[in-house]
């Protein structure tokens, strides 16, 4: 593939096979900028300028729409390209604070003491006091718990919000391959009335063989699945081989143009019916991501 340089826009070829999760390092020959590439999920593509991204399946500028506009692949992950040193900004930060804690002075005043009122002063202990020590230090270790919770109900968070976007990208793209082999089956279903050929066009195949991949796609790209979740997610995998029968079917015409049909309906009457009780199913946090996206897209509405 190829991307330019966060700098100088020199244009530089690599290998997308190379891109790690801490993702890829390398160096402008340019202008000798160091970089880094990294590959995120179309969910995280809000938090980045439209010009600073491409496509991680063609390498070209995927554009605005749920489509890449050259390779057509849905909500495809993304590749961002920046210099060194903004990768490691957010880092820095992180750092920066734990620096703070090392660097803070643990200690406690000491109480009084004979040696306290004596003539000459008294020398200042080195380190830590003795004298107030175990109450600052249990201080200390309910802060460290209170935060370590924190960051905890924070990494929980996260991964739930992670996956309620990957849910509903998942539910859109069965969808929409669920409405397309509709759309395929009923001018298949015609034709085979009027005694024309049952056969898919190329258009067809291409197209229901595309929507298809892409929903073997991000299907696999669930593999961490928060415990509140479990159950919707045996929804959605129930939906997903529901729509999988219902490609094959479509795209195998097999019989009369009744017993087509007939098949067709029946996995479809399945798929709907699967659909809504993973809907009425669904916890808060998802229900209220697919409320959202159902304004966005048509084709979550009829579900």
């Amino acid at each position: 593939m190829t991307c330019s340089c966060p700098k100088c826009k020199a244009l530089i070829d690599f290998d997308s096979t190379e891109i790690q999760s801490d993702g890829f390092f390398s160096k402008c020959a340019e202008c000798g900028t160091s970089f880094v590439i990294r590959k995120e999920s179309f969910a995280r593509r809000a938090l980045h300028k439209s010009d600073g991204i491409s496509c991680a399946e063609c390498g070209d500028h995927p554009g605005s729409s749920i489509y890449c506009q050259s390779c057509h692949a849905i909500y495809p992950d993304f590749l961002v390209i920046e210099t060194s040193s903004t990768a490691k900004r957010g880092f820095g930060k992180l750092l920066a604070a734990f620096n703070i804690l090392k660097h803070l002075k643990i200690g406690g005043t000491a109480q009084p003491s004979l040696e306290s009122y004596s003539a000459a002063p008294a020398r200042p202990a080195k380190g830590l006091s003795l004298q107030g020590k175990p109450a600052l230090l249990g201080i200390i270790a309910v802060i460290v718990i209170t935060a370590a919770g924190g960051g905890y109900h924070w990494y929980q968070t996260s991964q739930e919000e992670e996956y309620a976007s990957n849910f509903v990208r998942n539910l859109l793209v069965i969808k929409m391959g669920r409405d397309l082999d509709i759309k395929i089956s009923s001018r298949v279903a015609a034709d085979m009335k009027t005694g024309t050929s049952a056969a898919l066009t190329a258009e067809e195949l291409k197209s229901a063989a595309s929507v298809k991949n892409d929903a073997d796609t991000v299907m696999k790209r669930i593999d961490k699945v928060p415990d509140t979740f479990t159950a919707s997610n045996d929804s959605l995998k129930k939906l997903y081989d529901t729509y999988s029968q219902l490609n094959a079917t479509v795209t195998l015409p097999a019989g009369s143009a009744d017993i087509y049909s007939g098949a067709v309906k029946k996995i479809d009457d399945d798929f709907m019916k699967t659909a809504r009780e993973l809907k009425n199913g669904l916890p808060e946090k998802l229900s209220e991501k697919l409320s959202v996206n159902t304004k966005k897209f048509k084709e979550l509405q009829d579900i």
